[in-house]
């Protein structure tokens, strides 16, 4: 499940395409590696077929610095099978029909090849079941989740492989009592999942602050570290965090501002300048308010921002 805990302060279309990544050189970016993904999401690897189906897949492919490769077409490497018909490929998607005479546990391996960096590429196995096989897979991965209540973030990859079982179901499969039952709960542990708080490691030197978005296995996650200006008002960790540098974003520049509240509230800010410089800078306005509980002090080197939008 990609969540991405790089995203908390950018939500409106003007910086929708700038999301919570580097803001200059100044930042802590990781080296650019591209990645290569499929959707629907593989669950352990393979992405189940049925007879008389349809099958689309796509790819997507990203580079750890946050942003999507400059060019994210694939080529796709593959042994036709003789239960796919009518295969298409594109840049980004691979089509086929899969015949009714399709026999249970027929499999191909697909690659995709990244154009722009041919040594990222990631292989799937695509594999025939029968409807009511996969059906019986989709309920046991949902009865493998916890409760709703008890949903974290270590729960992201047993999310996605039931959400991907259960929309490879044929439509009258989904109709299904005992599959809407399971779906039910999907939804509410989704739901829970959604509204779990962003996380950062935060730490200082002297009032230079660096936030780190965290994934949801708790190592550094796809984006950059930002370093930040903090000056504190109020008990720590109250105060303003402003990013210490302009980022470009398309004809003009933006810096950022969170601000921590005693009340536990707080608010997310940005404003515009028209150079790199921040000269002539526009009013700050707020794009994102909600709550926080911060973990560690100043001058730990483990602190925790946990941050969660209303």
């Amino acid at each position: 499940m990609r969540k991405f805990f790089n995203t908390v302060f950018f939500c409106s279309a003007a910086l929708a395409a700038a999301t919570f990544t580097a803001c200059s050189s100044d930042e802590e970016t990781p080296t650019a590696t591209h990645i290569v993904e499929f959707d629907p999401t593989p669950v352990n690897g393979t992405i189940y077929v049925t007879p008389g189906s349809t099958l689309n897949v796509y790819t997507y492919v990203y580079i750890t610095d946050g942003n999507n490769a400059d060019n994210d077409a694939v080529t796709f490497q593959f042994t036709a099978p003789t239960w796919m018909e009518d295969i298409d490929t594109t840049d980004h998607s691979f089509y086929a029909n899969i015949t009714a005479t399709a026999e249970a546990n027929a499999s191909m391996v697909l690659k995709a090849t990244s154009v722009e960096n041919p040594a990222a590429s990631a292989s799937v196995t695509i594999k025939v079941v029968a409807a009511a096989t996969l059906k019986d897979l989709f309920i046991a991965a949902v009865n493998a989740l916890p409760d709703p209540e008890n949903i974290t973030y270590t729960h992201a990859d047993a999310l996605d492989a039931a959400s991907a079982l259960y929309y490879r179901l044929p439509y009258e499969f989904q109709q299904d009592a005992d599959v809407q039952t399971a779906r039910q709960k999907l939804n509410a542990c989704e739901d829970v999942f959604w509204d779990l708080p962003e996380r950062y490691k935060c730490t200082f030197s002297g009032n230079t602050a660096t936030l780190t978005p965290l994934d949801y296995s708790g190592n550094p996650g796809v984006g950059a570290s930002l370093i930040m200006k903090y000056e504190k008002a109020g008990n720590f960790p109250c105060g303003t965090y402003t990013t210490t540098s302009w980022r470009l974003d398309e004809d003009r520049y933006y810096q950022v501002k969170l601000t921590l509240k005693e009340d536990n509230t707080y608010e997310a800010a940005y404003r515009y300048s028209t150079n790199a410089a921040g000269n002539n800078p526009t009013d700050w306005e707020t794009e994102i308010t909600g709550t926080y509980t911060y973990t560690g002090s100043q001058n730990a080197a483990d602190g925790m921002l946990y941050l969660t939008q209303e």
